[in-house]
């Protein structure tokens, strides 16, 4: 072996050397930053959560959102016990693909990383143990991707390239939505609570079979929504009488009192308002009109959204 031969070798040794060495630091560096920055800004969020300056708070409920990268179970052991701790009372846990549907349509749904069974029964056998309640959030209208990018589902788009949302005029629907219920209530046998999501509905009332449906019934669109959301929780009712029904609320924002008491939504659900603020109690002007006694919600919730990772307090 002659010298530039070894000094070769001798170059590629080392330089495995040093991307070990940089490698090492990278992930010591993510470590010493990234944990102690998420765990202060969970206790800082505990702090707020706490705070009597700001509101009092019956529940104290954080949002799941588990599409995409769902936590390993595992992590679930470490993190319930610490909501608790910082006083949070339950979980709102949305699935969206991460659940193991099996049903006839539905078994199509979940991703290749969905939890199983036995995960979802160790998920709530670990909620409990730390006090917490859960509150599954099944979407029926909105935010319907991760059905509706499916082929299989593609026919029940409202606007054919966009899978955001199900068409709320064709009749298999709801007969997808009522699957899909089924399941998370079997899989859920004791919660009292189910939200229904219905948040962000884009593009309602555009495809044909809606068109024709809005035209021949003389309705507009924020009635087109009122009877498709009471389509859905008068199924959801039929099978379980004692549930209560929670949804999102900016769809009732912009409609009139007149269209709110015509559809009798009042009596069959829990509006939940949310805002993008901390003082969403002082953003929005819809307290009068939820509590108008012609619409009468059996109960008002209002939340803040609040992103641990990426707007630290």
């Amino acid at each position: 072996m002659n010298f530039s031969t070894t000094n070769i070798l001798y170059n590629k040794k080392w330089r495995k050397v040093v991307y070990a060495v940089c490698l090492i630091t990278l992930i010591l560096l993510t470590i010493l930053y990234f944990v102690p920055f998420q765990r202060r800004t969970l206790w800082k969020l505990g702090e707020y959560m706490s705070s009597k300056k700001h509101f009092e708070l019956a529940e104290k409920i954080v949002h799941l959102d588990l599409k995409g990268a769902p936590p390993k179970v595992a992590y679930y052991k470490l993190l319930f016990p610490f909501l608790s701790q910082l006083g949070v009372t339950g979980l709102l846990i949305e699935y969206e693909d991460m659940f193991p549907y099996s049903g006839i349509r539905s078994k199509k749904i979940p991703a290749r990383n969905a939890y199983s069974m036995e995960n979802i029964l160790t998920i709530r056998r670990l909620a409990k143990q730390s006090n917490l309640n859960v509150i599954p959030l099944v979407q029926v209208f909105g935010h319907m991707e991760f059905v509706l990018k499916l082929d299989d589902f593609a026919m029940f788009r409202e606007v054919r390239k966009y899978p955001q949302m199900i068409c709320p005029t064709h009749e298999v629907s709801p007969e997808i939505i009522v699957e899909m219920v089924e399941e998370i209530m079997k899989a859920h046998p004791d919660v009292d609570r189910l939200h229904i999501g219905a948040d962000e509905v884009r593009y309602l009332g555009e495809c044909d079979r809606c068109k024709d449906y809005i035209r021949s019934h003389g309705i507009n669109t924020n009635e087109l929504f009122l009877l498709y959301i009471h389509t859905i929780i008068t199924k959801i009712r039929e099978r379980y009488p004692a549930l209560r029904i929670l949804m999102w609320d900016d769809h009732f924002r912009p409609m009139t009192i007149e269209e709110l008491q015509k559809s009798h939504i009042g009596g069959m659900v829990e509006p939940v308002v949310w805002n993008y603020h901390k003082d969403v109690d002082q953003r929005l002007d819809v307290w009068d009109k939820y509590s108008d006694r012609r619409i009468a919600h059996p109960k008002i919730i209002y939340t803040i959204s609040y992103n641990v990772v990426q707007r630290p307090l």
